[in-house]
């Protein structure tokens, strides 16, 4: 969130790299109300913070 700004809406490009910055995969997040992770994951992924969440759907594939 920036104050002042005319759109506050935005979006989140999360990539995951190799460690010579190549890009694997990476999936793009609109931010509020938009799921990480599927309903179907187990209750311990719940517990999870967003980097956790992140590391985890940037794994699946």
């Amino acid at each position: 969130f920036i104050k002042g700004k005319l759109n506050p809406c935005g979006l989140k490009v999360l990539v995951a790299t190799a460690p010579d910055s190549l890009p694997l995969e990476f999936f793009i997040n609109q931010g509020t109300g938009e799921k990480i992770l599927n309903d179907s994951a187990d209750n311990d992924l719940k517990e999870l913070d967003i980097g956790g969440k992140v590391l985890l759907r940037l794994l699946e594939n």
